[in-house]
């Protein structure tokens, strides 16, 4: 279930919105495992592997109103933590900053 900021959502994956249905849910599944599914020929072999594994994971992780509430709350952490660790690399800066100019004056 890990999400770094340069990954994408679970719902991004399955190209739905965080509010979508269950049912909506289901069809978008459907939809991107016949997309990419490997025996279709369609993509290369490894990369529709890949995305099926994706996919897959997001389904798996959004299917259910439980298991989907879980992964709300862990996107819910990880866009705290992103916050903090911007505020605290700007609270460096500021502090670099505020040094270097009392040390010019």
């Amino acid at each position: 279930m890990a999400n770094h900021s340069s990954q994408k959502t679970y719902y991004e994956i399955l190209e739905i919105s965080p509010d979508a249905q269950e049912q909506e849910i289901k069809d978008a599944y459907r939809k991107l495992v016949s997309y990419w599914h490997p025996d279709l020929g369609t993509h290369e072999r490894h990369i529709s592997e890949h995305q099926l594994k994706l996919i897959n994971e997001a389904y798996s992780n959004l299917k259910t109103r439980q298991t989907r509430d879980r992964y709300n709350q862990v996107l819910k952490l990880q866009q705290k933590a992103s916050r903090i660790e911007t505020a605290t690399k700007w609270d460096k800066f500021w502090r670099w900053l505020i040094m270097n100019e009392s040390n010019n004056k």
